[in-house]
């Protein structure tokens, strides 16, 4: 299905945000209740808020501007899946295999891995979103 140039930075933009949350409620559920120290909690919560503001401002808004003008190179009506640059499509399952895997091996055992990695990535992605923001602002 063809789509127009709005609808697929639309689209992109609200996948990156349902993402991004997910990626937040799956690694405070039930992860965050299972670490047993407080200080480790506050820590945890610290280290996410600076890795992920950190990287959503200067890794993950330069991947999603890249999208953006990705999208914007296109033309104005597109297939549906051209939302996101190919690469994509061959990064994600391999991220979420990653997530998998490391859940599996340490979730039970370093809950604050858990919890720290997800919600450090999850925010770097709802931080991300401005570069977007940055290249449809003009469009």
């Amino acid at each position: 299905m063809k789509v127009s140039r709005n609808t697929r930075f639309t689209i992109a933009k609200v996948v990156w945000i349902l993402v991004a949350m997910s990626l937040i409620y799956r690694g405070l559920f039930p992860y965050f209740g299972q670490i047993e120290s407080t200080m480790t909690k506050v820590i945890v919560l610290v280290l996410i808020l600076a890795i992920g503001i950190g990287k959503g401002i200067f890794v993950i808004s330069k991947s999603t501007a890249r999208t953006a003008a990705y999208v914007a190179r296109r033309p104005e009506q597109d297939w549906i899946w051209l939302s996101f640059h190919p690469v994509l499509y061959v990064l994600i399952p391999v991220m979420i295999a990653a997530g998998l895997f490391v859940r599996h091996q340490y979730g039970a055992t370093m809950p604050a891995l858990i919890v720290g990695l997800y919600g450090s990535i999850g925010l770097a992605l709802l931080v991300g979103v401005r570069g977007f923001m940055k290249v449809t602002k003009g469009i």
